[in-house]
């Protein structure tokens, strides 16, 4: 009769134990992927020296001017109307629509404009100057 006890009892650890090791072993996966997903490693045209050259978005400084413009190369898994950006960004010249939902939830695509030629500081936190930045 006790022998029974302890055999339910370890079938049990012994389930709980296989039930963990599972669980870390799938988080661990999905986190790994995951991780995959948010790297972007695409190229953006920036200008330095006088020069526009295509650089990965990892080399760029602060102060650069880049081109985010959709690309005429049209890769088969992209149609090339999608510009990934890794980095913040404000909007010099001309207009983009750009999907934050990640950042922000929210679930319509949001509109950037360009700063004015004026000389005031912009705050990306500023609700004025929201729409100037590209996160």
């Amino acid at each position: 009769f006790y022998w029974d006890y302890v055999s339910v009892g370890l079938m049990f650890a012994t389930l709980v134990f296989i039930c963990g090791m599972i669980k870390v072993y799938t988080e661990r996966q999905q986190r790994l992927k995951l991780r995959d997903m948010a790297t972007i490693d695409g190229c953006v045209w920036c200008k330095r020296a006088g020069e526009w050259c295509q650089l990965p978005c990892s080399e760029l400084c602060v102060g650069d001017v880049i081109c985010v413009c959709v690309s005429a190369e049209r890769d088969s898994e992209d149609d090339g109307t999608n510009v990934l950006l890794a980095a913040d960004a404000i909007m010099v010249q001309g207009n983009a629509v750009v999907d934050e939902s990640l950042l922000t939830g929210e679930t319509m695509p949001i509109q950037k404009f360009p700063v004015s030629n004026d000389v005031v500081r912009r705050d990306a936190e500023a609700s004025e100057d929201k729409k100037l930045f590209l996160f």
